[in-house]
């Protein structure tokens, strides 16, 4: 393939790829990532307790408790399936691509490729939208709901789902001791101690100005140099590190936003919300199969068009096909659905201001 062919459909798979980095750092948590050649995916639910071992008399006999391995609860769902394309006419390969020469004739092949390369990388990028917005309900709510009314529950303990009984922005609130409680809550039901703390930006606001935890700090001999706003990580950002009773936590805030099918900016983290949680808990991606036929996929495969990193492996499936005799279409189907695995390692608290 020419360079200048090459060059032409990098750009126009970077030009949409920009804010790739400013991105989906909720769906990065769910770490474990598994790719299904079925349609549906087993969903094991991890849950267990802090029992202890009975003491039994000697001599018995095979007496004494019965136990098992773990305790689960396993469920089987189809991950709804995400198909975005488009389409590059005729009509665009006559008009000059971006840094092609005013005056040079036309490369046909060129453009071609910068337009699929341009559609491709926004379809990609519908369907990653699409994941972090499941990512955002799961950790907030333990139940993803999809746009066909359809809700998937992973069984999140109502006691995970906090609502202050003072609200943070009344200078009688207690957000450390209703983080400080809520950790307890998570330990035990989860058996780990929450490590990161993601804050919606109100609910980041009415936190740092609360007479508590202003006094906390203080106690504490931080200083605004110790918490304060840092580089951002995938959209969200770093604000610094706090102590809570068991827990260290590092602080987040997230404010990146989609756009609905009603044309409104949304949140995908409620601004008056806080997820807790420890980043190291099993938190899976499940990739389900697709509807796409192999000789679509070989044919984009075939003709050399981009491959990003969300293509390898199935997770992503990219496609095109021809439709004559003015078009050819350019796709890319997905199946994926996020799962809280270890779901009593997650809790949330909302509503935190007035």
């Amino acid at each position: 393939m020419a360079n200048t062919v090459i060059t032409a459909m990098m750009q126009g798979y970077d030009e949409q790829a920009v804010s790739m980095n400013n991105e989906f750092f909720l769906q990065r948590l769910f770490w474990d990532e598994n790719v299904f050649a079925s349609t549906e995916v087993e969903v094991d639910i991890q849950r267990d307790s802090e029992k202890i071992a009975i003491d039994v008399i000697r001599g018995g006999g095979n007496v004494g408790n019965g136990n098992q391995a773990d305790i689960y609860t396993s469920k089987t769902y189809t991950p709804p399936m995400y198909n975005e394309y488009g389409f590059v006419t005729a009509t665009q390969l006559t008009k000059r691509i971006p840094n092609q020469p005013k005056y040079s004739n036309i490369d046909k092949e060129a453009a071609f490729m910068y337009y699929a390369g341009k559609i491709n990388r926004k379809n990609t990028m519908k369907i990653m939208r699409a994941i972090e917005l499941q990512a955002a309900q799961a950790l907030l709510t333990g139940t993803v709901t999809l746009t066909n009314g359809e809700s998937l529950d992973f069984k999140m303990k109502s006691s995970h789902k906090l609502t202050p009984s003072i609200k943070w922005d009344q200078s009688t609130g207690v957000p450390i001791t209703d983080i400080s409680n809520h950790v307890d809550t998570i330990f035990k039901d989860g058996k780990v101690i929450p490590n990161v703390a993601i804050f919606g930006q109100k609910a980041w606001s009415v936190f740092w100005a609360n007479p508590q935890v202003q006094k906390y700090l203080d106690n504490r001999r931080f200083d605004q140099g110790r918490i304060e706003p840092s580089e951002r990580l995938n959209g969200a950002r770093y604000k610094g590190t706090l102590e809570i009773g068991d827990a260290v936590l590092d602080l987040y805030t997230y404010s990146n936003f989609y756009t609905n099918s009603s044309g409104t900016q949304t949140v995908y983290l409620t601004t008056d919300s806080v997820i807790l949680m420890n980043k190291d808990a099993l938190l899976q991606k499940a990739y389900a199969e697709t509807e796409v036929m192999p000789k679509y996929e070989e044919m984009y495969r075939e003709e050399g068009m981009p491959e990003g990193l969300e293509f390898a492996g199935g997770k992503l499936v990219p496609y095109t096909y021809d439709a004559p005799p003015t078009s050819q279409a350019v796709g890319v189907q997905s199946a994926p659905l996020v799962i809280p695995t270890a779901i009593d390692t997650i809790g949330s608290i909302n509503n935190v201001d007035s």
